[in-house]
């Protein structure tokens, strides 16, 4: 009897381990087809990283170059003359005076009103910054030549021509 106790303890513990395997307690699959296809997920593809994008170098501001400051114009000075008037004893003696305007290159300009008939003058005008007139006696008198520039500046020239006349006699005189 013992044969078959042995046998049939064998047969319990194969029948307990046929019913293990077929109920899925196991983590195996069964050796066998079941004939049910299962797919095999596909990883989904991870959305591509983004390039990032360089941060532009900023351009230097470039450094304005100043703006020179114009130099002035000089203002041209006062007009003035080498002699403010001029005496002559001869008719046909002459002198000079000079006219002058630092910081001006215009023209500068003679007239003389009332003068004729008692002296002239030459040249008629000249180009600052200076010029030189030549004022010739022609009778006894008193007149202006007044030199000007183009801007209202002007300067007057008095003259003054005297002459004398008479006669020398040779006879004495007589004492008294």
């Amino acid at each position: 009897m013992r044969d078959r106790s042995v046998l049939a303890t064998a047969l319990m513990v194969a029948a307990a381990a046929l019913v293990v395997g077929c109920g899925g307690s196991s983590t195996n699959p069964p050796p066998f087809n079941t004939g049910t296809a299962v797919p095999t997920p596909t990883p989904t593809p991870a959305a591509p990283t983004p390039t990032p994008t360089p941060t532009p170098t900023p351009t230097p501001t470039p450094t304005p170059t100043p703006t020179p400051t114009p130099t002035p114009t000089p203002v041209p000075a006062p007009i003035g003359g080498s002699a403010v008037s001029i005496s002559l004893t001869v008719a046909g003696s002459s002198a000079q005076f000079t006219v002058t305007e630092n910081n001006y290159t215009g023209p500068l300009n003679a007239s003389s009103g009332n003068c004729g008939g008692i002296a002239t003058f030459s040249p008629a005008s000249g180009t600052g910054p200076s010029a030189t007139f030549t004022v010739t006696a022609v009778a006894a008198g008193s007149c202006t030549i007044v030199v000007s520039d183009n801007h209202g500046g002007s300067v007057g020239v008095n003259v003054t021509v005297t002459t004398t006349s008479g006669t020398i006699s040779g006879v004495r005189r007589k004492p008294h």
